[in-house]
């Protein structure tokens, strides 16, 4: 299946240059392909700062963002797990892309807010917080204050942990 779209994204072109891109782009979906217009995107603010302002190397054009809720607006001929117009989550974060099936999860339509789109944030949290296994009353310190130490910080206190966050960032703390 071939379905044209325009693609929208924001693009760090260098060292403090960003700029909001408008393109047409045509997707050719393969059976298993999802084709979905992202509705809401994360940005993780240090970290995006950092690849704005060269303290973090990156190749330029830099394209923006982390992940992504959106609808299916169409599907490869095999994907059964979604339908157009399905609530879902993904990793990737342009206004319209496309990708495997098993790259795209379902969500409930209730979850149909920003606060969706940080559920990539919760995820890299969690994969820390499984590989520390803190257990009841262990103190665990997290180093960083941002969108992801916030998320370990909450999660190691789900796991009966009592959470450290330090930052050089005053503001973050």
């Amino acid at each position: 299946m071939k379905k044209q779209v325009e693609l929208r994204s924001i693009v760090f072109e260098g060292i403090n240059q960003a700029k909001l891109e408008t393109k047409p782009k045509t997707f050719i979906l393969s059976p298993h392909d999802v084709l979905i217009k992202a509705r809401y995107s994360c940005i993780s603010a240090g970290t995006e700062m950092a690849k704005l302002t060269g303290l973090q190397k990156v190749s330029y054009p830099f394209y923006l963002g982390n992940r992504a809720v959106g609808h299916v607006v169409a599907t490869g001929n095999a994907v059964d797990n979604v339908v157009i117009d399905d609530l879902v989550f993904s990793h990737v974060h342009h206004q319209n892309y496309s990708l495997g099936q098993q790259l795209v999860c379902p969500l409930p339509n209730e979850l149909n807010t920003p606060v969706a789109a940080t559920l990539g944030m919760a995820l890299v949290a969690m994969t820390g917080i499984q590989t520390v296994r803190p257990e009841l009353g262990d103190n665990v310190v997290v180093t960083g204050a941002g969108l992801v130490g916030q998320f370990a910080a909450q999660l190691a206190a789900l796991s009966g942990a009592y959470p450290i966050l330090i930052d050089i960032v005053d503001e973050r703390l």
